[in-house]
């Protein structure tokens, strides 16, 4: 608001005034609009922070900590943990104005679903998703495919499947933040042993057998074998075994 003052001088001997313009700002208690609300992001991201006020003012933003200009009225914060940051408003003598906004950050998971499997058919092996931080108490996990799984949003489903596969997993977080591991399962058939076929001898004889599909051997009775650990070991029976 503008004024105009004169000072007059009034004394009998002399008389004399002078006239001065004042301008004085008058505010009304110091108002501003926080336009960010509390808001959730990954860790990482960046998120505004933006208030609204006279240019007149002074802003400082509190703590000033991972923000890209703490004294401006809006700004950006890159935080690395969940923090509640507080906007103080100042002008002159005024009463200062306080204003704050909750940041809720989520971790970004690092997911690992462990070494790659082997398992014969009709056998089942258990899996699981490992993810940090391990702190973090509300993940979610998918499967996929979800075929032969237990279940497929379980963090440790158990695979029941006869063919070999490979199952992805991923794991998130409610704000949507995610990684993604695989493992790879190998399913040897579960009936893979060819052996000779029954036979019959005249004692003294020497019978070869064989056997195939798998990695070692061990053949019983051994007495009698030439070698009880080979796939094709020469049989001298004296009786029907």
């Amino acid at each position: 608001q503008d004024f105009t003052v004169t000072v007059t001088n009034t004394d009998a001997m002399c008389s004399a005034s002078a006239t001065a313009d004042l301008h004085i700002d008058v505010f009304d208690p110091i108002l501003i609009n926080l336009v960010s609300n509390d808001t959730v992001i990954c860790k990482g991201q960046s998120v505004p922070l933006v208030t609204l006020g006279d240019p007149m003012f002074t802003y400082q933003w509190s703590p000033d900590i991972d923000i890209v200009n703490a004294d401006t009225n809006s700004t950006i914060a890159t935080p690395q943990q969940s923090r509640r940051y507080m906007i103080t408003v100042t002008y002159g003598d005024c009463v200062p104005h306080h204003d704050s906004v909750w940041v809720n950050v989520e971790p970004v998971p690092e997911v690992n679903a462990g070494p790659d499997r082997v398992i014969c058919s009709y056998d089942t092996v258990q899996l699981y998703a490992g993810a940090l931080p391990s702190s973090f108490g509300s993940y979610k996990y998918e499967w996929h495919p979800g075929a032969y799984l237990t279940d497929s949003t379980s963090v440790s489903p158990v695979f029941s499947g006869d063919d070999a596969a490979v199952l992805e997993v991923t794991v998130s977080t409610p704000a949507g933040c995610f990684d993604k591991d695989s493992v790879a399962i190998i399913v040897h058939p579960g009936k893979f042993l060819e052996v000779s076929a029954d036979t019959g001898v005249c004692p003294p004889a020497e019978v070869l057998l064989h056997a195939s599909g798998a990695e070692s051997y061990h053949w019983t009775p051994a007495y009698g074998l030439s070698d009880a650990a080979i796939a094709g070991p020469v049989a001298t029976p004296e009786t029907s075994v």
